[in-house]
């Protein structure tokens, strides 16, 4: 009984407000009643909304209510565009304020240009506008007239034709243009080689997906193992799908083929790394190897005979470009690895470049002769390399002992092959202060770098310490505004998800590039920086092996953004499996060439293709239509 009462108060229009707000905190049926009162006064209008979840019934009731709170018009136009606009408060707030289709937010305006209910006002606003995202919503409405058409051809031919180019701002020009054509508005009809027209367009769209199109064996192998079985099956008649699936196929050959390559390095590099087989061995020494990284993994490898090491190293030394290979830091350790003999070593010596002086003097084989004529060189970025020789002598130490250089100092010290009475001898001299002793330190110790910590002039030299513990790198990111510095601390090995977390939302989009393709960057972060406002950025989470295809499946939208074609986004579209609840979700694509393949999709439902045989592109609804 109190409960009737209750809920005939809850609907009344009589009811005071404050009965109405302590109905409305009484339970969920009841708050509901309350969305719907007339009487229901703005603000408690707007606590209900704040305590309820998008697109909820809740907010479906105060969106019908004509007492919505104004200041959150454009909040509910993005979950309930169709009831907004017949709630009359709409209409009320239009008339007195004209200018509102200006003020309204980009995402909003493009919601409400989907609506039939829209004021022509929104319309002609829409007609008059460059901005792609807009433009093709307002072509998506049955109620745009020819006059909208011809505004926008107007606008969009003189953009085409006056730049004459063939960037991709060009062809999404021309996109624009080519949908204007075939509004249904003109009422044109088709010509009998319509479908090989639109076959033959959609291969030549602007895609925006990256260069590197790896993503898409990465994410959607199985997508692509599909759509190649459906083509080669004879079960399936050929159609207007199954040639455009053939067609995605072979517009992707080339990205299939170079995964191949991929995988098949991969598999040569793995091989000359753990291989003891000798024919083995000689087989890899014959493979093409532009990038010598073949051959850097055969020096890595234990087991890799001398002979073959010996040929390794004579190519290497014929190389135009051996320098900046060995230069290379993981090739200068691939070469420090191997078991170089002496006399090999004896003829690096004898090389004009410094580089490969260098390299000698730190090869723990290279003879004592070497050592000790470099240890006499005027050159004392070489007499340190020999100072860091596990192989030098006590008599090459004593040598060099008392060169002032702190670098040479340093690398004596830790070197293990230094004489005890040497290094009390240094010891015993004091001649570098504690602090430039830190200062110097290639790999300062744990109180080391929190003496250096307290000066933010060594945030640099920090970032990219693989001991720089996480806390300090908390600290640094937060004082830090230098992007080098920042790049540097995610590669960290020791960033945690929290400093992840920070950089993801840098001003400076390189650290937040670096952030999308770091392999220590989670999920729920890499799903953030799919919405980042860089496309670089958002295209880079792709390469990112925390990246899924369940991810990709929910965010392949804000990823390439509403208003692009992306290969992507048309695979997944076209698989074989695609889901009926995918197409459906879909259906209402800014993209004609999407909802075209949606209409011919065979698990497209019937309630769906009734839906495409009213849309305003005549391709679509044709091949709607043919289904139906």
């Amino acid at each position: 009984m109190y409960d009737k009462i209750r809920e005939e108060d809850a609907a009344s229009p009589y009811t005071s407000s404050d009965r109405l707000e302590k109905l409305a905190r009484m339970n969920g049926n009841l708050a509901m009643i309350v969305a719907k009162n007339p009487a229901t006064p703005p603000e408690l209008l707007a606590k209900l909304y704040w305590n309820s979840t998008p697109f909820s019934s809740m907010r479906r009731n105060i969106v019908l209510n004509p007492n919505v709170p104004i200041d959150l018009i454009w909040q509910l136009i993005l979950e309930f565009p169709q009831e907004i606009l017949s709630n009359p408060i709409f209409n009320d707030l239009l008339k007195s304020n004209p200018d509102l289709v200006k003020e309204s937010p980009d995402e909003t305006f493009i919601n409400l240009l989907k609506s039939e209910h829209i004021p022509d006002l929104f319309l002609d606003y829409a007609s008059k506008q460059t901005d792609r995202r807009i433009v093709l919503s307002i072509l998506m409405n049955p109620k745009t007239s020819l006059t909208h058409l011809v505004n926008l051809f107007e606008k969009f031919s003189s953009l085409y034709y006056e730049r004459n180019s063939s960037s991709n701002e060009d062809r999404d020009n021309w996109d624009i243009l080519f949908n204007i054509d075939n509004h249904v508005s003109w009422e044109q009809e088709l010509k009998p080689e319509w479908q090989d027209e639109v076959l033959s367009y959609i291969f030549k769209a602007h895609y925006v997906d990256p260069n590197d199109k790896q993503y898409l064996t990465k994410l959607l192998k199985a997508e692509i193992d599909d759509l190649s079985q459906y083509v080669v099956n004879d079960s399936f008649a050929d159609s207007t799908y199954k040639n455009i699936c053939r067609q995605f196929l072979e517009k992707t050959s080339s990205i299939l083929q170079q995964q191949q390559k991929t995988s098949d390095i991969e598999e040569k590099l793995s091989l000359a790394k753990t291989t003891k087989n000798i024919k083995t061995f000689t087989q890899l020494l014959k493979e093409s190897d532009k990038d010598f990284e073949i051959k850097k993994a055969m020096l890595t490898n234990p087991n890799l005979p001398q002979k073959i090491l010996v040929e390794i190293l004579d190519r290497l030394m014929k190389r135009t470009n051996c320098i900046s290979l060995i230069k290379y830091d993981s090739f200068r350790q691939a070469l420090k690895q191997a078991k170089i003999p002496s006399q090999i070593l004896e003829q690096m010596a004898e090389q004009k470049d410094e580089e490969w002086h260098l390299f000698v003097a730190e090869h723990p084989n290279t003879p004592n002769h070497i050592l000790e004529k470099y240890a006499q060189s005027s050159n004392n970025k070489l007499i340190c390399n020999v100072a860091k020789n596990s192989n030098t002598s006590k008599n090459i130490f004593s040598q060099i002992a008392d060169i002032d250089d702190w670098d040479i100092q340093y690398a004596i010290k830790k070197n293990p092959s230094t004489p005890v009475s040497l290094l009390k001898k240094l010891a015993s001299h004091n001649k570098f202060s504690v602090n430039e002793h830190i200062a110097h330190s290639p790999t300062p110790s744990g109180k080391e770098i929190e003496i250096l910590a307290q000066n933010p002039s060594n945030d640099f030299r920090l970032s990219y310490q693989d001991n720089t513990p996480t806390e300090i790198l908390k600290k640094i990111v937060l004082r830090a505004d230098h992007s080098r510095t920042l790049m540097h601390i995610v590669q960290n090995p020791n960033s945690d998800d929290e400093i992840l977390e920070i950089l993801a939302e840098d001003i400076d989009y390189e650290v937040r590039f670096f952030v999308a393709r770091d392999a220590k960057t989670p999920l729920h972060i890499l799903e953030k920086l799919a919405e980042d406002s860089n496309d670089e950025v958002r295209y880079e989470i792709l390469t990112n092996p925390n990246f899924t295809r369940e991810a990709f499946l929910r965010l392949f939208r804000q990823i390439f953004g509403i208003e692009n074609y992306s290969l992507g986004g048309l695979l997944l579209l076209l698989a074989p499996n695609v889901s009926p609840v995918f197409l459906e979700e879909n259906a209402d694509s800014l993209l004609w060439i999407e909802r075209y393949v949606i209409a011919i999709h065979p698990q497209t439902s019937v309630d769906i293709l009734q839906r495409l045989a009213k849309d305003t592109n005549r391709y679509v609804r044709a091949a709607a239509l043919e289904r139906c």
